[in-house]
């Protein structure tokens, strides 16, 4: 059997630490926008809808083009 190496999925890692900064400016960017979505009278399914759909459009932005595995954390 070929010696298989583990990737290291912790913070000392530098790929790891800059993907969990990429997702957190993007999480903050979206958070901020539909913030400003919320009036009087905004329905909570169209906030989070929205919200979505944008987090979709900025994640997109970042990992265009990339293949990246969807799904858990390690």
């Amino acid at each position: 059997m070929a010696d298989e190496q583990e990737t290291d999925y912790s913070l000392n890692n530098p790929d790891t630490l800059t993907k969990y900064k990429t997702a957190a400016q993007i999480a903050q960017k979206v958070l901020q926008t539909v913030t400003t979505w919320t009036v009087e009278g905004a329905k909570i399914l169209d906030l989070c809808e929205r919200g979505d759909k944008l987090l979709e459009e900025e994640t997109a932005k970042v990992y265009k083009g990339k293949k990246i595995q969807k799904g858990m954390l390690r």
